[in-house]
């Protein structure tokens, strides 16, 4: 991830209940993460706070997965990133598939978007 410079960046609204895994389950693949908590009213902030090297972003009000999106990837520029995967904090993408798109990112040079 570091050679690629890319980041996992992941929204999250409510979801205290999958989060600890998910992100778990990315650390062991990189450190470089986004979270944007978009105004979480569950204990989605307290999960965070024991993840002091992960960057996150508070909103203090819902806007929506896409508004979360934007802002992390603002985050993500303004930290130098080139890349960033997406990550759903409900459980719904794997993190294992975080090495597929790296794989992918290699073998394609030009890439600037994968699906």
């Amino acid at each position: 991830m570091q050679q690629l410079n890319c980041c996992v960046l992941m929204p999250t609204y409510n979801n205290a209940g999958t989060l600890k895994r998910v992100l778990d389950d990315v650390l062991l693949r990189t450190e470089n993460i986004i979270v944007v908590n978009d105004g979480s009213t569950d204990a989605t902030h307290d999960i965070l706070t024991n993840y002091p090297k992960v960057h996150q972003v508070h909103l203090a009000k819902n806007k929506g997965k896409g508004h979360a999106l934007k802002v992390g990837f603002g985050e993500a520029i303004s930290k130098g990133y080139v890349f960033v995967i997406t990550i759903d904090s409900d459980g719904q993408h794997y993190p294992e598939d975080i090495g597929v798109f790296l794989q992918e990112l290699q073998a394609e040079e030009n890439s600037n978007v994968l699906y």
